[in-house]
């Protein structure tokens, strides 16, 4: 019966488990970086960050809080006339006012992708910008590419990451200890009885950075005794051919029946309890999700 009630008990856990309403998971902010070439030595990045799924090359352009003029154009979308102070005041004037004749200038739309700048063939209003993505706007005859991107802060992930220092690997410099001198002094040849109490002893070479210490003799780990079993003795009987078994030592001492009697009473005790408080959980457990069920469906 307890094994019945646990396994009861583990399938109503999962069960309110399944059944209980997860919160919803909020979308995170998306990040994507954006560049702008208004001339070779004057370039503008930006982090934009957004929180839909995706936006346009568009809506990119204008969240980067520039100044920015487009023109509907069939086919593209929209077309970008000008960013800042620099490109067409369109409707004043057409929108590629300075690409009529040659040198053509106007704002060429870049995206990066697999570790190149691609041309994008489509207006911005046609791309789709995601997490992660890079826009490049450049303004001049379309051929020039954007700089390589390199953001830091939030977009430090985004394009190519900055170029470290190198630190060059510190060589420790050598000691220098100092040889010492010995003094000219007379030495004393040994005598005969120095020279018969000399002994040999082994020399121990150590390194600069090593020390020297004596090793120690491996500790001797005693092994464990046996315990002398009980020998049984067989003393045929003058009487009967049949021989009887009397052991001579008896290791441990039997315990009693009532002893015996004693400790199966408290398992059962015991377990009864157990099984009890079993019940009263899975009991409270069933309650409580019929409970929430009801909520929920009058909820509904």
């Amino acid at each position: 019966m307890g094994q019945r009630l646990r396994k009861f008990f583990v399938l109503s856990v999962l069960l309110c488990f399944v059944l209980w309403p997860h919160p919803a998971r909020a979308e995170g902010p998306h990040r994507a970086g954006l560049i702008v070439v208004y001339a070779p030595d004057d370039v503008y990045s930006v982090c934009v960050t957004f929180n839909e799924p995706e936006l346009t090359g568009v809506d990119l352009l204008r969240r980067a809080g520039l100044r920015v003029i487009g023109a509907a154009s069939p086919g593209m979308g929209e077309a970008i006339c000008k960013i800042g102070a620099v490109g067409c005041d369109f409707p004043g004037e057409e929108c590629f006012c300075q690409c009529s004749g040659t040198p053509c200038a106007y704002w060429s739309y870049w995206y990066w992708e697999k570790g190149t700048w691609v041309y994008s063939g489509k207006g911005a209003g046609s791309r789709k910008v995601h997490d992660g993505d890079i826009d490049a706007w450049v303004w001049g005859d379309g051929k020039a590419k954007p700089p390589m991107p390199r953001f830091e802060g939030s977009c430090a992930s985004l394009g190519v990451p900055a170029p470290t220092a190198t630190k060059r690997p510190l060589t420790p410099t050598p000691r220098i200890t100092p040889t010492p001198q010995v003094a000219a002094t007379g030495t004393l040849l040994p005598t005969a009885t120095q020279a018969a109490q000399r002994t040999n002893t082994p020399l121990e070479f150590c390194s600069a950075t090593a020390t020297c210490s004596p090793t120690r003799p491996p500790t001797l780990t005693p092994l464990p005794t046996s315990t002398p079993e009980a020998t049984l003795t067989v003393s045929p009987e003058a009487s009967s051919g049949s021989p009887s078994l009397s052991p001579t030592s008896i290791s441990g001492v039997q315990p009693s029946g009532r002893n015996e009697l004693e400790t199966s009473q408290q398992r059962s005790a015991g377990s009864q309890y157990g099984a009890f408080v079993g019940l009263a959980l899975f009991l409270l457990l069933l309650i409580g999700c019929a409970v929430y069920l009801r909520k929920r469906q009058s909820l509904h």
